[in-house]
């Protein structure tokens, strides 16, 4: 974990060779990333993975992340699941 002694927290994230940007931490130690330039959802047809390093002056931490959205919806009187607002299929086996 990193040490919370420093307030500013720097995030680089980056999409294969496509983005990368650092974003700093507000004074509360929070970090809010906007991520529009580089929109890219995780699906299972399309698995996108950030990258991401988290750094204070004395730690960094690397790992990785996906960005995706559930929902349900309704299609012709029925409610479906839907991921990243496409309609999906959930085979349940018992």
């Amino acid at each position: 974990s990193l040490s919370t002694n420093s307030r500013t927290i720097y995030a680089k994230v980056s999409f294969k060779n496509e983005f990368s940007k650092t974003f700093t931490s507000d004074s509360d130690g929070i970090v809010e990333m906007d991520l529009s330039e580089c929109w890219r959802p995780w699906s299972p047809e399309f698995p996108n993975l950030y990258d991401v390093e988290i750094m204070t002056e004395t730690e960094t931490v690397k790992s990785y992340f996906a960005v995706r959205k559930i929902s349900k919806k309704i299609v012709g009187g029925q409610t479906v699941i839907a991921l990243n607002d496409k309609e999906i299929f959930l085979s349940i086996l018992e």
